[in-house]
């Protein structure tokens, strides 16, 4: 049987690693949503206190991964 999308994260994440999943809202043309994760990502450096004083919620805010 093929491994799940879960059981390949729990085989290569860590305890305390980052995971991000990025998953569609809808899939296309009758299938289901397709996704992607990142694992061991870091974030640096923190976004500093201008961004997130001049970020609205209308406007993208781009955090760079490391």
């Amino acid at each position: 049987m093929p491994e799940t999308t879960e059981q390949r994260l729990t085989r290569i994440a860590g305890v305390g690693d980052w995971v991000i999943k990025l998953t569609e809202l809808e899939g296309q043309d009758g299938q289901p949503a397709r996704s992607i994760s990142f694992v061991g990502i870091e974030f640096l450096p923190p976004l500093g206190y201008r961004q997130l004083a001049e970020a609205r919620l209308h406007v993208p805010v781009t955090v760079p991964l490391d």
